[in-house]
C-alpha cells in the first residue's frame, strides 16, 4: 500500500473490522528472481542430497524504494531471503 491508499486530509480512508471481527489486509507479488544457493556457508547446512536442488529469492531486491526506506534500515540490513527445494522436500 501506499500513501495513495489513506485517502486525503478532506476525505482519509479508515479501514477496520467489523464490531468483534479481524481486520486483515493481504496481498502478494510473484516471487521470479530465483537462482540455486551458492553461498558455502547455507550449502553446508544442507543435506547433500538437496544441495543442487535448493533455490533462492532476494525478496528485499524486489521491494520498492517506498517500500525499503520505510524500514529505516541500511540496504544490508534490509536483506531478505527465501529459499525452497525445486522437488519440494
Amino acid at each position: 500500500m501506499t500513501a495513495a491508499d489513506s485517502g486525503t486530509a478532506e476525505c482519509p480512508i479508515t479501514y477496520r473490522a467489523a464490531p468483534g471481527a479481524e481486520a486483515r489486509l493481504t496481498g502478494g507479488r510473484a516471487v521470479d528472481n530465483f537462482i540455486p544457493v551458492t553461498d558455502p556457508g547455507v550449502l553446508a547446512r544442507l543435506d547433500t542430497a538437496a544441495r543442487g536442488h535448493v533455490l533462492q529469492a532476494d525478496l528485499k531486491a524486489m521491494a520498492s524504494p517506498t517500500t525499503a526506506s520505510r524500514t529505516g534500515t541500511s540496504a544490508a540490513e534490509r536483506r531478505a531471503w527465501i529459499c525452497f527445494s525445486r522437488t519440494g522436500r
